[in-house]
């Protein structure tokens, strides 16, 4: 079943029974594109397509840009189209929904019905993963026909689902269609630019998830092959949809990424509104009155991803002082949540853990009534793999802190640590004796990337790839 949603149900359950819902019919609000003697032309139509269900800030944050790039005269698409599932359109934010009501936007959920994750086993899981491609596929291409002036982006084309993707890619290229690919991995796309110092860093990240650290604690070796096996398959798929992309956007200001004589957009997964990042200018005296000194760590909670351990040792030597570590993010497996349990209660009090997921306004509230953000990442995190808290620190000019050696301090302005000197650099912070300085620093490189300016890259970048340009 495909429903089409209306955003003023706002992710709940008015998901009517019938295979198609066309829920409004408001008009598309736009400044069309002049044709001969100022006659109105329309163009294609700009899909944007999640259908992983990981990355709904990607997701949102591509609306938000389109939102503002249609208001521009030389928009080239009469339609934007969001084309997702249950799971994403859930988390999408109130405003945003409401957004694409106004705006007459367009948005399909594959499927309603179907939705939902196995509670246990591999096995099982793996089932209901292809049962869940057989189904959106066979939605997909029964529902949307597609011509060569649109334009689809992938916001991911990772993970599981990329076999599903790269089928419907095809789909689209053989209509003589537009691909855009969203990259969030690098090296799953261009594995040459991996070192061969590189690889093994490259292989923990791979068995990272819960799934397959369950394959290798019942099989070992075996279950690592076999892991490795099934990333290879899947990154086989991602990089065919590469190969077929006739651009890229990169959800990071950051990372590096090869020359592909293709178009390529450098975005963020939230962008600085001009208001928001004033009301955070007036809020810093208050500010550095506040306490204790809140430290938010952004993002889902996961040690195999972050390196918390560096972090709860700082806390220890700072036990005396007035700080806070707020994860602004659910907890993402047992596993992580076994490892916090372990944690002395001294250091647990100091500690602001969320169980459930954090809805998007409450997400955006802490960031930007916190003083810092602190990012614990590691490779390949930083030179390969986008990590949206740098750009959700951006967003409100929250002033950012990041392991050494990470990011070039020349592309965006950050304090460092080590694993040595974390505790004597919280410390120094926490004092917020240079904090309207390092707070000015970042609110002054967040203009750079304000929706508005953004919008009108992001326009020329479709027209780019709208146009062919190699």
């Amino acid at each position: 079943m495909l429903t089409l949603l209306t955003a003023n149900s706002h992710g709940s359950e008015l998901f009517a029974p019938l295979n198609l819902i066309i829920c409004h019919n408001y008009p598309y609000h736009r400044h069309p594109l002049q044709g001969p003697k100022g006659e109105k032309t329309l163009s294609g139509n700009l899909y944007i397509v999640e259908l992983t269900g990981l990355h709904h800030d990607c997701a949102q944050s591509l609306l938000e840009l389109s939102f503002q790039a249609s208001r521009l005269k030389d928009f080239p698409f009469k339609k934007i189209v969001l084309i997702t599932r249950k799971i994403t359109f859930n988390r999408i934010s109130d405003q945003v929904k409401k957004s694409t009501k106004d705006n007459g936007f367009e948005v399909y959920v594959l499927d309603a019905g179907i939705d939902h994750s196995p509670s246990d086993g591999m096995i099982e899981m793996l089932k209901y993963q292809r049962k869940l491609r057989k189904h959106i596929y066979e939605e997909f291409v029964k529902t949307f026909r597609f011509t060569p002036r649109d334009t689809v982006i992938f916001v991911t084309a990772e993970m599981f689902a990329s076999p599903l993707l790269y089928r419907i890619a095809t789909q689209v290229k053989y209509h003589g269609a537009k691909v855009i690919t969203e990259v969030h991995n690098v090296f799953i796309f261009f594995p040459h630019v991996v070192k061969p110092e590189e690889v093994p860093a490259i292989r923990k990240y791979y068995l990272y998830g819960e799934g397959y650290q369950l394959l290798v604690k019942k099989f070992g070796k075996l279950g690592i092959l076999s892991s490795l096996l099934r990333k290879q398959y899947l990154n086989s798929f991602s990089r065919r949809i590469g190969e077929l992309s006739d651009g890229f956007l990169l959800p990071s200001i950051h990372i590096s990424f090869p020359r592909t004589g293709r178009p390529v957009l450098r975005l963020l997964t939230r962008y600085p509104k001009k208001e928001v990042l004033n009301d955070r200018r007036k809020l810093l005296h208050s500010l550095i009155k506040k306490r204790p000194v809140v430290f938010t760590v952004p993002g889902k909670v996961n040690h195999r991803t972050r390196n918390y351990k560096p972090l709860f040792k700082a806390v220890e030597a700072l036990k005396d002082m007035n700080i806070q570590i707020l994860f602004n993010g659910v907890m993402e497996s047992k596993l992580t949540e076994e490892e916090f349990r372990k944690l002395p209660p001294h250091i647990l009090k100091k500690l602001v853990i969320s169980k459930e997921f954090v809805d998007e306004e409450t997400y955006q509230s802490r960031f930007f009534n916190s003083h810092y953000a602190l990012i614990p990442v590691e490779f390949p995190y930083g030179k390969f793999k986008t990590t949206g808290g740098i750009g959700d620190a951006i967003s409100v000019g929250v002033p950012i802190i990041l392991p050494e050696g990470l990011i070039d301090t020349g592309l965006l302005p950050h304090i460092t640590y080590t694993e040595n000197n974390i505790a004597d650099v919280m410390e120094k912070l926490a004092d917020l004796e240079n904090y309207t300085e390092l707070s000015e620093n970042i609110l002054d490189f967040s203009t750079k990337f304000t929706i508005d300016r953004m919008a009108l890259k992001f326009n020329e970048f479709l027209q780019k790839v709208s146009e062919g340009a190699r």
